[in-house]
């Protein structure tokens, strides 16, 4: 049997940090070390597209071959994600993530490495320009040629949105297509939630990491926590479905593990009509206290459980992770269905 992963059965196409070269990969390869696959963006889409595809019909080639003999997808090797199962590979692109920088943020999170390596840094105008001009021109080029499935999805996690200099031709390029907004909801923007509403599929990604808005600052390093309240409840005026605000918290040890965060999370997501969490770890961090990270998961779930409010360990947390967490559920409820006497 074959070995796959997500990415290859969905044909997802990444576009990722840096100008031009190895823009063009299959995923963004937040699980392993390795550099991960990718071909150059090219002067036009066309060539940029020929160079991306070429380089999936190589990694499926590889996908079962020993590490000596693999010669563009060695990542992929030590990669968790690449399974054996059966596949049923989609011929159309059903997923782009947009993870492209440089790119802007107001925000200064304590586990993200972008600000520090220059990732923020929009000086470089005309390299910039050329870049993103590029990107946006390869992504029409799908829609007219027809590379994308009826049901694509976009991500959309370059930096913030609502700042971006490229917004106008991101959001126009975009259209009502379904779209998962990557922002940390400090600015509340009008045109993104219209989309919201016109699009029930489309939706809100916010890494809110916290219920206090003391935790919030030593996190966020900023002073905005109820204003950003304010703007997840302006874009769930918007909302039809309830998933369409997906609030996300990154469990870091000693920092954002007390009884207050775990309540005040759970609070807010009631005030928000949020029925799930999605549950994420710090992909920096490599040298992560095992056990206390485990303890800080569970306790989360628990929270979460005993206030009827569902989790999600995709795609961050390591299948081992989930597996156990979804025992600990099991465990919790028959807990509760059967108390002690």
């Amino acid at each position: 049997m074959k070995k796959t992963c997500a990415a290859l059965e969905q044909n997802q196409l990444t576009f990722n940090s840096g100008y031009f070269d190895k823009i063009l990969g299959l995923c963004c390869g937040n699980v392993i070390e390795e550099q991960i696959p990718g071909v150059d963006l090219e002067d036009t889409p066309e060539a940029s597209f020929r160079n991306w595809e070429n380089l999936v019909t190589k990694v499926i080639e590889e996908s079962n071959y020993d590490l000596c003999d693999r010669t563009v997808s060695k990542a992929c090797f030590y990669c968790p994600k690449l399974v054996s199962m059966e596949s049923n590979r989609n011929e159309k692109i059903n997923f782009i993530n947009f993870f492209i920088y440089p790119s802007p943020c107001q925000s200064d999170c304590i586990y993200c490495g972008l600000r520090a390596n220059g990732s923020f840094d929009m000086s470089d105008t005309e390299a910039i320009n050329t870049m993103y001009s590029r990107v946006i021109a390869l992504c029409n080029y799908l829609k007219e040629n027809n590379k994308l499935d009826d049901n694509v999805v976009f991500q959309m996690a370059s930096g913030e949105i609502t700042i971006h200099p490229f917004k106008r031709e991101i959001l126009d390029m975009l259209g009502d297509m379904t779209t998962i907004f990557s922002s940390n909801c400090m600015k509340f923007d009008e045109e993104i939630a219209e989309k919201l509403r016109r699009n029930p599929q489309s939706k809100i990604d916010m890494s809110l990491d916290c219920g206090t808005s003391e935790t919030w600052k030593i996190i966020k390093r900023r002073d905005n926590f109820q204003n950003v309240l304010e703007n997840l409840e302006k874009y769930r005026k918007y909302t039809t479905e309830d998933d369409q605000l997906q609030l996300k918290y990154i469990v870091l040890p000693g920092v954002n593990t007390s009884d207050e965060d775990f309540d005040g999370i759970v609070k807010i997501m009631k005030l928000l009509n949020v029925p799930k969490l999605v549950l994420s770890r710090d992909f920096g961090d490599s040298s992560e206290n095992r056990s206390d990270f485990v303890q800080g998961l569970k306790r989360l779930v628990k929270a979460l459980v005993m206030n009827d409010l569902g989790w999600d360990g995709q795609p961050a947390l390591f299948y081992e992770d989930i597996k156990m967490l979804e025992e600990y559920e099991i465990s919790l409820k028959e807990i509760e269905s059967n108390p002690v006497e």
